[in-house]
């Protein structure tokens, strides 16, 4: 995964496992707050928080904290919930076996599961390769590693 947009493929890999869990074309997914027409049983994702701390020289250990809101269909809210809260803590320990989820919590909120966890990538930054080229003056005598220098002044 490029370092382009990391964090939109992060979210599309959680988007991507809810699905491989609820496969049901009538479980709908979003990742954008939906004003009217909101469609049940439905989830919401979305990513609140990018936390990011250099490491050493190219690499970065970042974490995308989650919010997964889910809108039950049925009648007995609780039930329904606890199960989906369930499925998700038992199956959500990796995206794509890649990146690790961690701290998954869910509450019932207003007749809605409201769910949190977070998931850590450590990335690499891509540099583009600067080909070396020869010193003029400097050859490097690999019989005993030791590095020469030719001068003018030695007839060289």
């Amino acid at each position: 995964m490029s370092n382009v947009n990391v964090t939109e493929g992060i979210k599309t890999l959680a988007i991507m496992q809810i699905r491989s869990l609820y496969p049901s074309p009538s479980t709908y997914i979003y990742d954008k707050p939906v004003k009217q027409g909101l469609k049940v049983p439905a989830f919401l994702v979305r990513i609140f928080n990018v936390y990011q701390e250099r490491g050493m020289k190219y690499q970065a250990n970042r974490t995308y904290s989650f919010s997964m809101v889910y809108f039950p269909s049925t009648e007995d809210v609780d039930e329904e919930c606890l199960n989906v809260l369930e499925v998700i803590q038992n199956n959500f320990k990796y995206l794509v076996d890649r990146f690790h989820v961690h701290e998954i919590e869910g509450e019932i909120v207003d007749e809605t599961l409201v769910m949190k966890f977070q998931v850590k990538a450590r990335l690499h930054d891509i540099l583009e390769e600067v080909k070396m080229r020869t010193l003029e003056g400097v050859e490097f005598d690999t019989s005993d590693n030791e590095q020469t220098e030719h001068s003018e002044a030695a007839g060289e």
